[in-house]
């Protein structure tokens, strides 16, 4: 859970519990804010050593409400690239699933 702020309608600033852990990182807004570039730090009191855990983060937006997402983390302690796909669901997405699972 993180709380941020937008300034110059491209650069996003940070910050909360990223995994558990204190964290901060910023975003910025690409292509008409389909593409979102961004940076986070967290994981500060690591028990293997006294790095931070850093994650470079790609998201874009392939069509209303479905993203890509790809990049790589913990970057300075060993790398490990990712890949996904995450659908944002809102308020009438989920009241429409509730009534597909109704008892009659």
């Amino acid at each position: 859970m993180e709380i941020g702020q937008t300034f110059f309608n491209k650069l996003v600033l940070r910050a909360g519990i990223v995994e558990s852990t204190g964290g901060f990182g910023a975003n910025y807004l690409l292509f008409k804010d389909k593409l979102s570039s961004g940076l986070t730090a967290f994981n500060f009191n690591s028990d293997t050593n006294n790095k931070p855990q850093l994650r470079f983060s790609n998201e874009l937006n392939l069509f209303e409400n479905g993203y890509l997402t790809f990049g790589v983390d913990d970057f300075i302690n060993k790398e490990r690239y990712y890949i996904g796909m995450r659908y944002l669901m809102e308020d009438k997405d989920i009241k429409y699933l509730m009534s597909l699972l109704s008892y009659r």
